[in-house]
Order: C-alpha cells, then structure tokens, then sequence
C-alpha cells in the first residue's frame, strides 16, 4: 500500500498551499525573533531586511563559539599548569619555613645562644654578689663601731637642737602676740 492511495495523503496536494503559508509564516516569525534577539538595537520596522544575513550570522557565531571554546580549553589547562606550580612553590615554601623555625628553636646556634646567655646571667649575679660584698666591706671600714656611735651621739644632737628650735619658735611667737603682733582683729 502507499502513501498517495491513502486517503489522508491522497487530499495532501491540495492543501499543500495552506500548509506551505502557515509553514512560512512560523519562519518568518522565527526568523524575526532570531533576528530581534542578534540585533536588540535595530528598530523593529527594520528587522525584516536583516532575515537574509541570518545563516551568515548564524555561521560566524557558531565559528565564534567554537574559537571561544578552544581559547577557554587551553586558558584552563594553563592555568591548571599555574595552580599547579604556585601549589608545589607554596608546599616548598611552607616546608623551608618549617625547617627554619625547627633550627632556630632546636637548633645548634638557638642552644649556643640559650646556653651563652644563661652563663651571661650567672655571671651577671656573681659579680653584682661580689659588688654588694664589697660595699658593705667598704661601709664596714667606713662605718666603724667609734664613728656609728658619734653618728648616733650626732643624731641625738640634732632631735635636740630641731625641739630647742621649735620651743624657741613658740616662745618668739608668745612675745610677739604679748606686743599685738600677729593678733587677730587687732
């Protein structure tokens, strides 16, 4: 059986007219779409002269898109290849960095130094032990047991002439008042 004895096909070339308008009106409004869509700034009056570019157009933007692709490849594997490198610098960097501050707190120079520097202090102590002993044998040929006593013996002088002085003080002060000097109201 074909396809032309069959009834459905049989009416087909005389509605062939019809289906060919509706086929080509759809395009036609494809096409303005597509043609809006490449050309968002060209006044829609005029969007009907640009139908005739569009396989030109469709074919540049697809070469385009092609090149794109192949560009953003190889800008990934470059920079796959970077952050490869930076990785493995980084890994080298960290572990010097840790090799460092190992040596500077583990090391011979960081033990020399702390050793150094704890005999620095001991000798720091002694000589400011010797220097105290020192004074007080200095103070102690200084002060002997004749000049603490006349130091003492001095001291006592001085108690004595301040409270002489402050009586004297008091005793000027009552003469004064006795001749109206310093009175209130007076």
């Amino acid at each position: 059986m074909s396809l032309q004895s069959t009834p459905l096909f049989s009416a087909l070339p005389t509605h062939l007219p019809q289906i060919s308008a509706l086929i080509s009106t759809h395009l036609q409004t494809l096409s303005l779409h597509l043609v809006r869509l490449t050309s968002p700034s060209t006044n829609p009056s005029y969007l009907h002269r640009q139908i005739p570019s569009l396989p030109l157009h469709a074919s540049t933007l697809l070469s385009t898109i092609t090149k794109q692709r192949h560009s953003l490849a190889l800008q990934r594997t470059t920079l796959t290849t970077l952050v490869l490198h930076l990785l493995t610098q980084y890994h080298v960097l960290t572990k010097t960095i840790i090799h460092i501050l190992e040596q500077s707190k583990h090391g011979l120079i960081s033990r020399h130094t702390q050793c150094k520097t704890e005999f620095l202090t001991l000798r720091a102590k002694e000589v400011a032990l010797k220097g105290k002993e020192k004074v007080e044998r200095a103070e102690g040929m200084v002060y002997t047991e004749k000049v603490k006593d006349a130091l003492a013996v001095y001291l006592n002088e001085l108690r004595g002439a301040r409270e002489r002085w402050g009586e004297r003080g008091r005793e000027a002060r009552r003469v004064l008042l006795g001749y109206g000097v310093g009175r209130r109201g007076g």
